[in-house]
């Protein structure tokens, strides 16, 4: 890492504030639907993948979003990599209103 580049820990709070601003402007005020649930994670993903670099271009990044069904349902899920925990990190970000959970995971690798 050169002394011009950003490390992960210093742009954390901003990236989290990007995942849940992109969070709440494609989900706030509406209901879970198994019809529109792909079209609203990939709008999610896309979104915040866009708006990354304006952070930071000293990272390649990788953003998953899952839509669930508010049910009696169960999730798990894990997420693992092999990484430089010096200057590369991850948020995972849990969102809900009455209908549906959204869970982003965002990965950052330092070039």
């Amino acid at each position: 890492m050169t002394a011009e580049q950003v490390s992960f820990g210093t742009i954390k709070g901003q990236l989290k504030e990007v995942v849940l601003g992109c969070i709440e402007k494609e989900l706030k005020g509406k209901d879970y639907s198994a019809k529109d649930g792909p079209t609203y994670a990939h709008q999610i993903s896309e979104s915040i993948i866009k708006l990354l670099p304006e952070k930071s271009k000293d990272f390649k990044y990788s953003v998953s979003c899952i839509i669930l069904n508010k049910s009696e349902g169960g999730l798990h899920m894990s997420s693992s990599c092999f990484w430089n925990s010096s200057t590369d990190g991850n948020i995972v970000e849990r969102w809900e209103n009455e209908t549906m959970y959204c869970i982003v995971t965002l990965f950052a690798f330092a070039l």
